[in-house]
């Protein structure tokens, strides 16, 4: 296994033709964070969305606003806990990528 030493951002360090430096942060992929009443699906530097026990379960995209422009986007309400985790994972879809290109 290769070991990189990790820049102060957290990222690798990468040096690239002509003394072009850019960096790769590897962000992790999207992990659920569970409690009795309120989950929350995240990555290491992310909230992508959430759901909450109210009249069954309400799921929310946080990577997209709502019509409003002003809140989270609702997904709507699911009898289920793992029927809303579903629904937010399908929504977030290709937001949480988890590799990302920064440029110094």
């Amino acid at each position: 296994m290769l070991a990189l030493p990790l820049d102060a951002g957290g990222g690798y360090p990468l040096q690239m033709k002509h003394s072009v430096e850019s960096t790769v942060r590897i962000i992790g992929s999207p992990v659920w964070s569970d409690a009795d009443d309120i989950c929350a699906l995240r990555d290491n530097e992310r909230h992508l969305g959430h759901i909450i026990q109210a009249n069954g379960w309400q799921a929310f995209d946080a990577t997209k606003l709502n019509e409003a422009g002003d809140n989270y986007r609702y997904i709507g309400g699911f009898r289920g806990k793992r029927e809303a985790k579903d629904a937010v994972e399908t929504s977030v879809g290709r937001s949480a990528r988890p590799l990302v290109m920064t440029a110094n």
